[in-house]
């Protein structure tokens, strides 16, 4: 049979079927039997897929923001999340104390290591601060390198809150002092009396303040 034939053929005996079908399913979609006509014939054991739905992606721990948020409403999100995080990560029942008690320590690096024992002692009270003031390889002696008299009186002027002061110094002090005088060697009658002066003057700046001093002594 020519093709021509074959296909009117076809498209009659398909209206057929459709004019002794259900009225539903030829209201349902009067269109339908034209795209049956011209789709490919399947196995009739192939099941007809199933319409794909789009499962949304599973929601995320809170505080992480879902890109489907709005800009606004993530960046309205974060800090609330953000605070509750750090709420979860401090100690309960244990709130923020500010510090009302000031030391400050000053020295060479024997003050340093005075500095950090006085803060691991004092790590469970929060109120006492450590202002560390030491300078590293410092003294009395060498006031060419770095001058403690006018580092103290500089502290003291610049109206920092200290509540007590410790001083501890004098790993590097046996050398040589000079002054206006001369240069004493250490040991001598000169030396000592030279050097007891820097302390007095040191103390005095703190006495006039009205603030404690503890000047720690060691030997050597």
């Amino acid at each position: 049979m020519p093709k021509p034939v074959t296909a009117v053929f076809a498209a009659v005996t398909l209206l057929l079927s459709l004019a002794s079908s259900p009225p539903a399913f030829a209201q349902g979609d009067p269109f339908a039997w034209f795209e049956q006509f011209f789709r490919p014939q399947q196995p009739s054991h192939v099941a007809k897929p199933r319409p794909e739905f789009h499962r949304t992606a599973p929601r995320e721990h809170l505080s992480r923001p879902r890109s489907s948020y709005p800009a606004a409403e993530r960046a309205a999100r974060l800090p609330t999340e953000r605070a509750g995080e750090k709420a979860i990560a401090k100690e309960p029942g244990k709130p923020d104390v500010a510090p009302s008690f000031f030391v400050a320590v000053l020295g060479d690096s024997l003050g340093q290591m005075l500095a950090q024992g006085l803060s691991e002692a004092f790590e469970n009270r929060p109120e006492v601060a450590i202002l560390r003031k030491a300078k590293e390889n410092s003294g009395l002696v060498r006031d060419d390198f770095f001058d403690w008299t006018k580092a103290t009186q500089d502290l003291l002027a610049s109206g920092e809150k200290i509540d007590y002061a410790v001083m501890l110094i004098g790993s590097n002090d046996r050398q040589t002092l000079h002054d206006a005088n001369g240069g004493y060697e250490p040991g001598t009658p000169e030396w000592q009396a030279a050097y007891t002066q820097r302390i007095e003057t040191i103390a005095g700046m703190f006495r006039d303040k009205k603030i404690p001093l503890i000047w720690v002594g060691f030997q050597s």
